[in-house]
């Protein structure tokens, strides 16, 4: 149990990662000299996968040093069925590595991350549920979301004035202000943790959240719901026809009906404040962030992949605002940074 305690003791005394969150990796397989061994903990649950029948073996007692260490008390065990049918593991121990006192299993928990609560599901979520390895990304995205005033400009609308003293245009000028600066787009929003630490931990004003999973767009729904109820605007989307529908689409403005009098000349420039509070009207926003799922998953599937990176950067940036900031993503090991970096330079 010795590398169990040394890894423990690295996340809790050299890390110190219940300070910000209690969801985070605890052991990382040969990364913690404990090969076939996975463990994540989210609250009091940890989340355990097993790639061979070495580790299978002592799991019982790994479990109750851990949940002592860590002071968790539920377990999830997962073995593929590809690991299980290698090493000869059988589905009734696996079954039985799962049970709680009195036969129960773990289903879902709360966890907490920089101040924000997210309700984890291991049964319908992605992989566990829940991405931890995204942490220190979400808190530098929420960072980036600042409150501010721009002002921008003015638009001019001319007329002849119908009064036979002053027969000469008169400019009607209409001042579109923003009164906020960072209006954030979370693209493949999954449940939510760009979009809610831009809402909560960042300055953003304007958040909308984009994901084509129902179960995802549920969850994140009920993650809002869970931080007082903050406003995020959640839509279930196909990420590539909304943000092709907003990079086509024309600024439409609707004025309010304008009445007038005749005012000596100097007084004759007028100021009407409108405020665009949607924002859709505007098509573009400041902060828009990219994080799509797995879409190169083997080398023969490369170019079909690596074309699918390159259409849904492009298309993401078009809703991108100028001096406006474009973080994507992607989890695919396969693709180089290089190369990444290398499209953006292309299409921008």
């Amino acid at each position: 149990m010795a590398l169990v305690d040394k890894a423990v003791s690295f996340r809790l005394n050299s890390l110190k990662l219940e300070q910000s969150t209690d969801a985070y990796r605890v052991i990382n397989s040969d990364g913690d000299s404990l090969s076939g061994l996975i463990v994540d903990k989210y609250n009091d649950v940890l989340y355990i996968a097993i790639h061979s029948l070495g580790i299978f073996t002592r799991i019982k007692d790994i479990i109750e040093r851990m949940h002592l260490r860590l002071g968790t008390s539920r377990q999830i065990v997962r073995v593929s069925d590809e690991v299980a049918a290698l090493e000869g593991i059988g589905a009734d121990e696996i079954a039985a590595a799962n049970l709680l006192p009195g036969g129960s299993t773990v289903t879902m928990t709360k966890i907490t991350e920089n101040g924000i609560v997210f309700q984890v599901n291991f049964e319908k979520g992605h992989k566990t549920g829940f991405f931890c390895d995204q942490r220190d990304n979400r808190k530098r995205f929420a960072s980036l979301a600042t409150k501010d005033t721009e002002v921008t400009s003015l638009l001019p609308l001319f007329f002849l004035s119908s009064s036979s003293v002053l027969q000469m245009p008169v400019a009607l000028f209409i001042y579109i202000s923003k009164d906020f600066l960072s209006q954030v787009l979370d693209l493949c929003s999954y449940t939510g943790g760009f979009a809610l630490g831009a809402r909560i931990n960042g300055k953003a004003t304007k958040v909308t959240a984009l994901e084509a999973d129902e179960y995802a767009v549920k969850q994140l729904r009920i993650n809002a719901s869970l931080n007082k109820g903050i406003k995020v605007t959640v839509a279930h989307e196909d990420v590539f026809r909304f943000v092709r529908e907003m990079a086509n689409r024309k600024r439409k403005y609707i004025f309010p009906s304008l009445s007038y009098q005749m005012l000596p000349f100097s007084f004759c420039c007028r100021f009407i404040s409108v405020s665009l509070e949607h924002e859709s009207i505007w098509c573009r926003w400041d902060l828009v962030l990219l994080d799509p799922p797995k879409l190169v998953t083997s080398r023969g599937d490369m170019a079909n992949g690596r074309q699918r990176y390159e259409d849904m950067n492009r298309e993401a940036l078009a809703v991108v605002k100028d001096g406006g900031i474009f973080v994507t993503c992607s989890c695919s090991g396969l693709l180089s940074e290089s190369g990444i970096n290398l499209w953006l330079h292309c299409f921008y």
